[in-house]
């Protein structure tokens, strides 16, 4: 049962349950993991990988602010180093 702590603190941890909650719609636990997870400098493969949330995730507003954040990120980054 979530109640509003997570053990988990890396990325991609934080995207796969983000990914769970959001087949259940545990909308406190979708908040808590995007915040965290736009907290967190993120590897360029990360970032890709808010991009390919399922779509019924990616809909919540607070998990758009985190796409909308990912989308600016590559924007500016050099995709070549």
């Amino acid at each position: 049962m979530y109640c509003n702590t997570l053990s988990i603190t890396t990325p991609t941890g934080l995207l796969d349950v983000l990914m769970v909650v959001g087949k259940f719609e545990i909308a406190s636990c979708m908040r808590y993991c995007s915040n965290e997870l736009q907290k967190q400098q993120v590897a360029i493969e990360s970032t890709l990988l808010y991009l390919d949330l399922p779509f019924k995730v990616s809909m919540v507003d607070v998990v758009q602010l985190l796409i909308d954040v990912a989308r600016l990120n590559l924007r500016f980054r050099d995709i070549n180093k």
